[in-house]
């Protein structure tokens, strides 16, 4: 095909045109509308769900912003080095599609794409502080998993490249899972142009997403598939671990631990699997505040071999007391367990009541910052997806699955118990 001037001129102001015939990408409607808005000269804010094309459709609004305009930094960030990376792999994937486009590149590293016509695309990461991506300026600037990224390195430092070259931003992100941050401020920005797509929509046009979908969809947490395949920022009207309470309890600086510091003292809780759920066990650090410093999941373990594992963590770290839920488990697993350890163990049957106190426990030492947590993503998924129900007969508290929450307050409530025996303890009445 003969590129002409005039040819030239239409793909300039058309980026779906540019995607379709230039770089052999075919946008399913919801991507569409994505390019149209990127050549509206505005800021775009784009809210969709996971494995929805969100990333490959900016990367080809980028190769068609950068082929056609000179002398301009474009910049990619997402939350690390190796998520902006794979973008600008995407970037790199399609102007290697096309002679004339690969042609044009005169410099080409992992971080780096410059065109002949002096613009150049590079990729960063945000980091935890944003102290390294400080003092770029940027024409068109694209954030990557928008809502993962710390508000104040966005607000404080990614705005501000584009400030003075007065840069489009686009961003693109499924909502936080706690956070109503910059991301939900941008999508409330009346200036800015919204598009929201869930993945289920991107499933109508691909049949190899669909069947990815139904796989997901039956093993994931209601709340997590609302948020993240659905893209939505999910109502907090039911949920008893808020977004701001979880934000509060998350310690940037804890990281899990193989074993146990000898100057500390620490409690567990065992939830036991039942069925198809897991046995967790939650190690907690006593102190002010006390620490959650492991959580460890074991998926379909025999109760004998649960009983020598837990042995073998009692002895890492030094634990003085572990409590473990004995709903529909009978005594036999206390007695086995009780027999291999060194500390008290005691065994908390789930009666409503007694579920009710144990909740209520775990969420006062989270609000008052009496326990602190290391971020874990299945359990800060559990614990936002855990609901209650006010009845007749008190507070329900359920989760889709809930065998990591339960854990984290059978340890949290050891904690509080430390050295003395709750009154949940098997056969003593309220």
């Amino acid at each position: 095909m003969k590129i002409t001037e005039e040819y030239l001129q239409e793909l300039a102001k058309d980026n779906v045109k540019f995607a379709r015939e230039i770089l052999r990408f075919n946008p399913y409607p919801p991507q569409v509308k994505v390019l149209r808005a990127c050549m509206s000269g505005k800021d775009v804010v784009i809210c969709a769900g996971r494995q929805s094309g969100k990333s490959i459709t900016l990367a080809a609004d980028c190769v068609h912003y950068a082929f056609f305009n000179p002398e301009k930094n474009v910049i990619i960030v997402s939350p690390s080095q190796e998520q902006s990376n794979l973008f600008l792999r995407k970037v790199k994937q399609f102007i290697h599609k096309n002679k004339l486009l690969s042609a044009s590149v005169v410099r080409e590293t992992t971080e780096i794409v410059e065109l002949s016509n002096n613009t150049e695309i590079r990729s960063l990461p945000s980091g935890q502080e944003g102290y390294t991506i400080r003092g770029h300026t940027a024409h068109r600037i694209y954030i990557d998993k928008s809502a993962h990224i710390k508000s104040r390195i966005v607000t404080d430092v990614i705005y501000p490249m584009g400030a003075h070259a007065g840069a489009t931003i686009i961003q693109a992100s499924t909502p936080h899972p706690t956070k109503r941050n910059h991301f939900w401020d941008a999508w409330n920005d009346p200036n800015a142009i919204k598009i929201y797509f869930s993945t289920e929509e991107i499933a109508r046009y691909n049949k190899s997403t669909a069947k990815y979908l139904e796989k997901i969809r039956a093993r994931t947490p209601p709340l997590r598939y609302a948020r993240e395949y659905l893209a939505k920022f999910v109502s907090e009207s039911n949920v008893v671990f808020s977004h701001s309470v979880l934000e509060n309890a998350i310690d940037e600086k804890l990281e899990p631990l193989d074993s146990g510091d000898p100057r500390k003292t620490y409690v567990a809780g065992v939830d036991l699997g039942k069925h198809r759920s897991s046995t967790v066990l939650a190690i907690v650090q006593l102190g002010k505040p006390a620490k959650l410093v492991r959580l460890v999941v074991y998926r379909k373990t025999a109760y004998k071999q649960i009983a020598r594992l837990i042995k073998a963590w009692t002895k890492r770290f030094n634990i003085i007391k572990v409590a473990v839920d004995q709903t529909g488990v009978g005594e036999a697993f206390i007695e086995d367990l009780t027999e291999k350890v060194e500390c008290p163990v005691e065994g908390v049957k789930f009666t409503q009541q007694q579920k009710e106190k144990l909740i209520e426990n775990l969420l006062a030492m989270l609000e008052t910052g009496k326990l602190k947590l290391y971020y874990d993503r299945d359990l800060y998924d559990e614990l936002y997806s855990y609901t209650f129900k006010i009845t007749s007969s008190g507070i329900k508290y359920r989760g889709a699955q809930d065998d990591r929450v339960d854990a984290l307050a059978l340890a949290a409530w050891a904690a509080k118990h430390k050295h003395t025996v709750s009154p949940f303890i098997v056969g003593v009445e309220w």
